[in-house]
């Protein structure tokens, strides 16, 4: 157990401590770079999305033969 004198020594050296802290007003900085994040992102998957429903998607794995057919595919 703590005896009241030694509680009242500590705050007193507590309030005579020349330590200081930075105080500062905090608060959320990075809004906007979120929104333009999942803006990219979304924008990401929908230009994914249309190249797929619109273009053909296994011109890009399909290998091409010196003439520049692609091989496995019928003209």
């Amino acid at each position: 157990m703590v005896r009241q004198a030694d509680k009242d020594e500590a705050e007193k050296e507590k309030a005579n401590n020349d330590f200081k802290t930075i105080e500062m007003n905090r608060s959320c900085t990075d809004t906007i770079c979120c929104i333009l994040f999942v803006v990219f992102i979304a924008s990401l998957v929908g230009i994914t999305g249309y190249a797929v429903k619109n273009g053909d998607p296994m011109a890009m794995i399909t290998p091409f033969d010196s003439n520049g057919n692609r091989c496995g595919m019928k003209l």
